[in-house]
Order: structure tokens, then sequence, then C-alpha cells
């Protein structure tokens, strides 16, 4: 082609996407009469946050079994970190619609008013992408911005509740297949008897707390601390008991495998679970739903070691790297059922203590995605 020629195409091409730009509102700053004329502050647009207590997100980071030993004094270091949006919006005076969606298509979105250019969020998935738009009304025309995004670091998600120690979300986790562990569904921790009105209110109304499965020995006379209206169940968990690392006190494994049960109901979700300190029984049922997931065993090794980062999971004092060992006893417990998968094995443990396959498979079809 001749070059004059081509220079005028590259030349006619450049000034109509630099129209095409202008139309559309451009990368910031929408110019057309139906989007809102809006610049996003932060974060910046497509931007992977870290929204994880910082000592959490530094030892996952490159976790080594044992890293969190240092670390372990006694006190909670669950709370993350919140993300503010901050945007200008030109000519369209406040209050401001700000939608959060996990679909690009802003289906399914939540909903915020501001009265100003901020919003602090709090308690996001970690792992997950973030849609967000604003919109605002003037002259009973409502205007809305292009669509902005951002991520979320994959880190353990821990989560804080006031009265209520070595909380977190199980999910999060890489599984089999290339499938992860949905968010949001289960919850473990401590015993929630000294739960705040403020954490009550907060584990219903944000983390959508429907069911507690309570492993102590006891159940409690009133039922959920978390109202009468939240499903309770008490099953004895089944655990390392006095060394009984290998479960051969039958009861045990029977109790692990009644507990599992439980999430094979559909009204069962979202669940918190639960033992006294919410390390050893809660640890136990933790491994097991993970392993029958697909889960690896360094990170469930690691699910069950965050409870060195709380109050209650400290509370014997006994250092993590020994309970440690005594956990490993039983995760090789069931990697020993025969020389396949660990995700194989923790399935012949449940299927051998009667769980159902069909049951299994409900709780793999709720969880991975």
């Amino acid at each position: 082609m001749n070059k004059k020629i081509f220079s005028a195409f590259a030349t006619i091409f450049a000034v109509l996407t630099a129209l095409s730009t202008v139309a559309c509102g451009g990368k910031d700053g929408a110019t057309n009469d139906n989007m809102l004329n809006v610049t996003a502050v932060s974060p910046e647009d497509g931007k992977t946050l870290n929204i994880a207590n910082d000592v959490v997100a530094r030892v996952t980071k490159n976790y080594e079994v044992g890293a969190f030993a240092e670390y372990q004094d006694g006190t909670d270091k669950y709370a993350g970190k919140s993300i503010k949006l901050r945007f200008a919006v030109k000519g369209n005076p406040a209050p401001y619609t700000v939608k959060l969606s996990l679909n690009p298509d802003m289906s399914e979105a939540e909903e915020y008013r501001t009265e100003n250019g901020e919003l602090e969020l709090y308690d996001l998935y970690t792992g997950a992408k973030y849609y967000w738009t604003i919109s605002a009304e003037k002259d009973g025309t409502e205007k809305t911005s292009r669509v902005y995004g951002f991520e979320t670091d994959k880190t353990p998600r821990t989560i804080a509740l006031d009265g209520i120690s070595n909380t977190r979300d199980i999910g999060g986790y890489a599984a089999e297949n290339g499938k992860r562990i949905r968010e949001g569904l289960i919850y473990r921790g401590a015993n929630v008897d000294g739960a705040s009105d403020a954490a009550v209110k907060k584990a219903k109304e944000v983390y959508g707390i429907k069911a507690e499965l309570d492993l102590r020995e006891k159940p409690l006379a009133g039922g959920s601390p978390f109202g009468n209206d939240v499903k309770y169940r008490q099953v004895s968990g089944g655990y390392y008991t006095d060394g009984d690392t290998s479960f051969t006190d039958p009861k045990n494994a029977e109790r692990l495998a009644e507990s599992f049960r439980f999430f094979t109901e559909e009204d069962s979700y979202p669940a918190y679970f639960h033992c006294a300190i919410g390390r050893d029984r809660t640890g136990c049922l933790s491994m097991i739903i993970l392993a029958v997931c697909g889960v690896s065993e360094e990170d469930i090794l690691l699910d069950y070691e965050l409870s060195a980062l709380s109050e209650s999971g400290s509370r014997d004092k006994t250092p993590i790297t020994t309970m440690l060992s005594i956990f490993a006893n039983t995760l090789n417990y069931i990697k020993s059922f025969s020389d396949k998968s660990l995700q194989k094995n923790a399935e012949t443990f449940l299927l051998e203590r009667g769980v159902k396959k069909e049951e299994i498979d409900f709780v793999k079809n709720k969880l991975l995605y």
C-alpha cells in the first residue's frame, strides 16, 4: 500500500477513535448526556488490593508450616482492612448511589448511599473481582457512570466479631479441578456465648448466618445466641482427644462424620460452627470438609494454624507447633486409607462411617465453584 494512503487511513482512524472516546465518556470523566461524569480517584481501576490483616497477609504469602508460631501472643489478629472508594462527580449534586457487584454486568449489586465522594467497604471476599458504578439524579433524570473495577488479593478471609475469637471463613482455598471453595457459606471459630449485641447483628446482617453447629459436649439450653431464628444443633465433635490422633476410639470417627452431615442439609447455610476455643474439634471438622473438596494438605494445615493468631486458640498456652504435630497425625490417618489422593481418602473415611455419596456430592456442589 502507498505510504501516503496508509498514513491517511491511520490519521482518520485516530480521529474516529478520539471522537468515539469523547462520545462514550472516555476512560474517565464521561461527557455524553446519558452517563454520569465521574472520575475515580481510588482505587485505581483494575488494581489488586490486600484486605487481610498485615500479619495474616505477611505469613500466608509464602506460607511454611509453623510460620505463625512467632506471632502467637494470645491476642486476636483477625481484623482485616477496609477499601475506600473515592470519586469526583462533575455537574451532579449528592446524594450518590454506589452499586457494588461481583458480576461485570452489575447484576445482583449491593447499593450504598453517600453524601460525598467517599465510601468505605468492609468484609469483602478475598480473591474476588468487584465492579462498581456511581449514580446520581439531576432534574428528575438519573445518570450512571461507567463500570469501574478492582480485585482483592487471595488470602484467608479472617473476620472480627466482638466477644467471639478465632473467627474466619473456611472459603477461598484452591480445590479440585481448578475450582475454589466458595466464601460466605461456612464460618468457623470459638464459642459465641459472649457475643455482643453488635456481633450478633453483624453475624446475621453482614455474614448472613442462618445456622449454628455447636461441637461441645452439651447443648445450650436456650439455643443459639444468634437468635431463635437461627437453626441450632449440638453434635459432640470428634477429634484427637487424649492423644487419639488415629481415631482408634470409634466414637471419635463417628462424631466427625455426624458433624459433617450437618452440612448436607440445605438450611444449614450460611453456617457458623465452633467448639469451645475453635481449634481442635473445629479444626478436625474443617479438615474433613476441605479435604473432601480437594483442598491441598498445605492449605488445610494453614487453615488450622491460623488459630495461633487468636486469643481463644492460644488460651491453653500450648505452642501452635505442638498442636500442629498432633493435628498432622490425624491428617495422616485420613491419608492412610489408600494410596489415592487426600480427597479420595477423606471421601472413603466418610463413606465407611455411613455418610452417603450423594450427601458428600451435595456439600461439594454447594461449596465448589
